[in-house]
């Protein structure tokens, strides 16, 4: 174990140097209330926009059943008086 750890850090003394100064490399510590917050806000995000999208789709819906209320008899009607003043021509 000892000679691993003296490997690792005289790999880090020897290829994280910046011309005669070495780079300090960071120790990661599992620091687990910072992994807690940031899973936690990540579940939160994943919540929020999963909600977002309903809503999208909600309102994508209701201006679909909208406009075809309006449309839809319309142009059925318009069809339909189309087709008997064509049947009333041919008679």
């Amino acid at each position: 174990m000892f000679l691993l750890l003296y490997k690792k850090r005289h790999f880090q003394r020897f290829f994280f140097t910046n011309g005669f100064f070495p780079i300090d490399v960071p120790v990661v510590t599992p620091d687990l209330s910072y992994i807690h917050q940031m899973v936690k806000g990540f579940i939160q995000k994943m919540a929020r926009e999963k909600a977002q999208i309903i809503e999208m789709w909600h309102y994508r819906a209701e201006r679909v059943d909208f406009y075809a209320r309006r449309i839809f008899p319309l142009t059925y009607i318009l069809i339909l008086f189309t087709i008997m003043a064509g049947i009333k021509n041919i008679c």
